[in-house]
């Protein structure tokens, strides 16, 4: 009697647990003091669903991504279909006047599948991009120069990939570079997908994962790479950046290194010490958000990451996804929670502080990440499922 007590004590605790760590039953916190009235970028002539994650080129042009990664990664859509992934830019910025155009690609090999994920500007004229090209690559690091036009419209010239080790098989997920041959990237989850694509993850694959992160089990990390050009990349883990599940990466390009641990809701950060070049964990903040990707605003001197509410949001987004990416207004259409956060160092008590910058139920389905342009009029927010980029409009004072 006693033993069927405790198990039953015990099976209650562990769904209480769960329901949780999902957020299940979390409430949404409204906060649009700084930047509100968050619209989509009008798109016309190409294919804008899916920016997760954006670079700016200049104060007045930003370049994000395209690439259907939500229906991809839940096996909604094959990746002969996602493969047709891209670019495109937002100019205008500067001046108030924005308009989105696509990228147009030169040199890229027709025999490779471009699914772009993470990406980063290096030396202000190359783009790092993470690709998952599955069976026609493999995981690969493509390095683009950003071309000019006459009318000041960006191009890429294809240049030249590193290849990562077929463990890393479509789960990196950020990147940035310390030098033209190092690089830091994440690998977000336990297995890597098969080459013929994420539909074919294995039942056991998808619940074992699931398991680890309910049990907070770390087996993701930061790896430290070294680029090499049409080879294999040389790979090792960062020291102390074992996480959940490790995801956006952003550096200052000083000193200081920011990760996000999205299962953890927590921020590491890490030191670049100059001189001899290693890398060592200084803090870890947590967060009220799922942090996804971080990038980092020069003009404030601060990181900005951005996620979900709750995992119960993303596992409830599936049928959600027709009426998100086809929906023909300005505005989003579902209640999904997206929070922004700014992290930023404290001059009098040395450590790294999170404050809240956004929160909002109508902002973006999806969120994956936030940017701050120059002028700070603008606040852009990407996410992985939805249909285009959002800007939000900072509010008079």
């Amino acid at each position: 009697m006693i033993g069927k007590t405790i198990i039953s004590l015990v099976s209650v605790l562990f769904i209480a647990h769960i329901i949780h760590l999902l957020g299940i039953f979390s409430t949404n916190l409204e906060y649009q003091e700084k930047y509100s009235d968050c619209e989509y970028l009008q798109t016309q002539g190409f294919d804008s669903i899916g920016p997760e994650d954006s670079v700016f080129y200049n104060k007045d042009i930003l370049i994000t991504m395209q690439a259907n990664l939500y229906k991809a990664f839940e096996g909604m859509e094959s990746i002969e279909t996602v493969q047709k992934g891209g670019f495109y830019a937002v100019y205008g910025i500067s001046t108030g006047k924005l308009e989105a155009k696509k990228i147009q690609i030169k040199n890229y090999p027709d025999n490779i599948f471009l699914i772009p994920h993470g990406i980063y500007l290096r030396d202000s004229n190359y783009l790092s991009v993470i690709n998952h090209s599955f069976y026609t690559g493999g995981e690969r690091v493509e390095t683009f120069r950003i071309l000019l036009d006459e009318k000041g419209q960006v191009a890429l010239e294809y240049l030249h990939y590193t290849k990562m080790d077929d463990k890393f098989n479509g789960i990196t997920n950020d990147l940035v570079f310390l030098t033209s041959e190092r690089f830091l990237i994440s690998d977000c989850m336990v297995f890597p997908a098969p080459l013929s694509g994420p539909k074919d993850q294995p039942a056991w694959q998808k619940v074992l994962t699931f398991v680890t992160q309910i049990l907070k089990i770390k087996t993701t990390y930061v790896w430290d790479c070294k680029y090499v050009q049409g080879g294999l990349a040389t790979c090792g883990k960062l020291r102390n950046s074992a996480g959940i599940m490790i995801n956006g990466i952003a550096f200052d390009g000083n000193e200081t290194i920011a990760v996000a641990d999205t299962a953890d809701r927590q921020i590491k950060l890490f030191r670049l010490n100059n001189s001899n070049k290693e890398i060592e964990l200084i803090q870890n903040i947590s967060v009220d958000q799922l942090p996804d990707n971080i990038t980092y605003d020069p003009v404030n001197k601060q990181f900005i990451s951005a996620g979900l509410n709750s995992a119960f949001e993303y596992l409830t987004l599936s049928p959600k996804i027709e009426q998100i990416q086809k929906n023909p207004t300005k505005k989003s259409i579902v209640d999904m929670q997206a929070k922004v956060h700014t992290i930023k160092l404290n001059p009098i008590t040395k450590q790294f502080e999170s404050q809240l910058l956004l929160s909002s139920s109508k902002a973006v389905a999806g969120i994956s990440g936030a940017l701050i342009d120059e002028s700070q009029k603008y606040l852009f927010l990407t996410s992985f499922p939805d249909k285009s980029l959002v800007v939000c409009t900072r509010r008079s004072q």
